[in-house]
């Protein structure tokens, strides 16, 4: 079977302040991880607090990684490294 790409896998970078469609994208991905948002498109305070969580309860702690997001990022980023983490967890929900 050909493997199709999930519609809610992440694609871009996303920073405090963004707004649309990759926000909502965003939104999905973590509800359907099991974790709650906020309704809207802005990657907003409520949206810093959801990523900032998921980066702590899932990020690799022995990383250069979770020390970025740690220490600097602290939720109100989702680079590279957060989305393949995000992405790869999706591939193993429906």
């Amino acid at each position: 079977k050909e493997q199709s790409l999930d519609p809610d896998t992440l694609l871009v970078n996303l920073k405090y302040g963004d707004s649309g469609s990759q926000i909502l994208r965003l939104k999905r991905a973590l509800e359907r991880l099991g974790w709650l948002c906020v309704p809207g498109d802005m990657y907003d305070k409520d949206l810093v607090k959801v990523v900032w969580n998921y980066s702590l309860a899932n990020l690799n702690r022995f990383s250069w990684t979770w020390l970025r997001h740690f220490y600097w990022y602290r939720g109100a980023v989702v680079d590279q490294d957060l989305r393949e983490n995000i992405n790869e967890a999706l591939k193993h929900r429906k």
